[in-house]
C-alpha cells in the first residue's frame, strides 16, 4: 500500500510553471489546483486569478 500512496504524492505534488496576469511574473502552482481551475495567488503581487484551458 506504501507504494501506491507515495504514486498519489507524487501525482498530488507535480507543478506547474504560470504566469500572472497582473504582474506577469511567473511562479510554480500546484498542478491539482491548476487543472481544477481553482483560485490561485500570485506570491509576487498577492493577486487572485484562475488559470482558464483552452
Amino acid at each position: 500500500m506504501s507504494y501506491l500512496n507515495e504514486l498519489l504524492k507524487k501525482v498530488r505534488e507535480r507543478v506547474s510553471i504560470v504566469e500572472c496576469p497582473v504582474c506577469k511574473e511567473t511562479s510554480k502552482q500546484l498542478m491539482s489546483k491548476v487543472s481544477q481551475g481553482l483560485v490561485l495567488c500570485c506570491p509576487h503581487c498577492r493577486a487572485l486569478f484562475v488559470i482558464e484551458h483552452k
